[in-house]
């Protein structure tokens, strides 16, 4: 009776687990999103994220374009700046480095941020 209690607990704790996973699906690709956007995806949906370093810019400033999740919509087009700026490289095209978009910033796993800086309003065509 116990061993099935148990056996029972652990099988509640592991889909647990495994529903509460921060990272989705990767969803189908909109039309309007880049072909180089990596996906970042968490438990209420996610974003498409191209990052692209600059020439000609602080060594902490990136190129970026962010895309809605499904309709592949603009939510922000434009530079990013890593803080703190004493480690300015980020991995490109590892998206597991990358946490949340949250609007104003890209959160980077390590506990880091990608501050947007140019004014970028996603509703003006």
């Amino acid at each position: 009776m116990l061993h099935s209690r148990i056996k029972w607990i652990l099988v509640v704790l592991a889909i647990m687990v495994v529903s509460c996973s921060s990272q989705t699906q990767e969803p189908a690709r909109p039309a309007t999103v880049p072909n180089e956007a990596m996906w970042i995806g968490g438990v209420d949906g996610g974003a498409w994220v191209l990052l692209r370093k600059q020439e000609n810019q602080p060594e902490y400033h990136y190129y970026a374009e962010i895309y809605g999740d499904q309709a592949g919509d603009p939510w922000y087009i434009g530079r990013l700046e890593v803080v703190p700026h004493s480690r300015p490289e980020v991995p490109l095209g590892n998206p597991g480095a990358y946490g949340v978009w949250d609007g104003d910033n890209l959160l980077l796993e390590d506990g880091r941020t990608m501050r947007a800086i140019d004014k970028f309003d996603p509703f003006k065509k």
